[in-house]
């Protein structure tokens, strides 16, 4: 089990042993070392994680934390927004979606590119927006149904006496990037986001 921690502008990696609960620090490559954003599992029991740098740049990096190597890297487009629930990405796959204010992204992780290339690989879905002008905040992080690939949002008209007024947004971006699947209003009250279990097949 995998947690990462930010302070003084340095992050790294802890590794929780289950059977002792012990904890021990994971070397991460220099690229992470001013910001890691998020973690999520990757394929072939490595790790997704999301990091910045002075400078500007965001990436995307499929980390293997057994041999403490960096696999493959991509760069993408913007930081993205974290609520409280520290979830700054989700990833279906090798497919990974983020949210930047309540713009929705796509990165569709691409381990052959050149890893010098800093030309951002993802690209912008829906403005959630412009789909609504009352969805002026998004509301802590995506999430993605691990069966069906569709993608979760919320958000808030606002804070204080607006938060009354809110979206559950649910999009299949296989299929339609601007309408979505579903859409249920004014049902929430600042939730934590969005979390699902493995699925029997």
């Amino acid at each position: 089990m995998y947690t990462y921690y930010n302070q003084n502008f340095m992050t790294g990696l802890y590794e929780i042993t289950p059977g002792n609960d012990q904890i021990t620090n994971i070397s991460v490559p220099f690229y992470s070392l001013y910001g890691i954003t998020g973690i999520a599992s990757a394929p072939d029991n490595c790790l997704w994680i999301m990091s910045t740098k002075f400078g500007g740049e965001i990436s995307m990096n499929r980390y293997n934390p057994a041999t403490q190597e960096d696999l493959e890297r991509n760069y993408i487009s913007e930081v993205p927004s974290v609520g409280s629930s520290g979830c700054a990405f989700a990833t279906h796959g090798n497919t990974i979606y983020y949210a930047s204010g309540t713009t929705i992204y796509r990165l569709d992780f691409r381990p052959d590119i050149d890893q010098d290339n800093k030309t951002p690989q993802d690209e912008i879905l829906t403005d959630l927006s412009l789909l609504d002008e009352k969805a002026q905040i998004m509301y802590n992080g995506l999430g993605v149904n691990p069966t069906t690939g569709y993608v979760y949002a919320n958000t808030l008209k606002g804070v204080g006496p607006f938060y009354t007024t809110n979206q559950l947004w649910v999009f299949d971006f296989a299929g339609s990037t601007g309408t979505p699947l579903f859409k249920f209003e004014n049902y929430t009250r600042f939730p934590a986001g969005f979390f699902f279990i493995p699925c029997a097949v």
